[in-house]
């Protein structure tokens, strides 16, 4: 016997759709948890320090102006740092292609933001 997710029902286990309610069973059967590759993971971090990069240099860029960036500048060296070793990581476990091929984006992504980095601390420069 089989119970209905949806109504409840106790339904003969060779049915494929529920009598009462007409829930289908087999699409319950194909709905299960998938967990994240490793790679997808990693990713998924490496994309988030991405954003990370660009609210940091949104937030240097964007403020008042002043003298001092040590906030922003430690967010985005800390976010570029993250952001390299798991975009690395991303490369070294992929299986596919495709996963090599998000991972070498991403790092891409982090190569250039770590010279736009460089290029806005260059900017500040020694201050008096």
């Amino acid at each position: 016997m089989k119970r209905c997710n949806y109504c409840g029902h106790e339904n003969d286990g060779g049915l494929e759709l529920c009598p009462q309610c007409g829930t289908s069973f087999v699409l319950d059967q194909k709905l299960r948890y998938v967990p994240l590759s490793p790679t997808a993971v990693r990713c998924i971090i490496s994309g988030a320090a991405a954003l990370a990069s660009f609210l940091a240099w949104v937030i240097w860029t964007g403020g008042q102006p002043r003298l001092h960036h040590l906030g922003e500048g430690l967010l985005w060296a800390s976010a570029l740092a993250i952001g390299f070793v798991e975009a690395v990581q991303a490369i070294r476990l992929s299986q596919d292609w495709r996963e090599t091929l998000i991972g070498m984006l991403l790092l891409g992504v982090h190569f250039l933001s770590f010279l736009f980095f460089l290029l806005m601390v260059a900017s500040v420069g020694a201050r008096p």
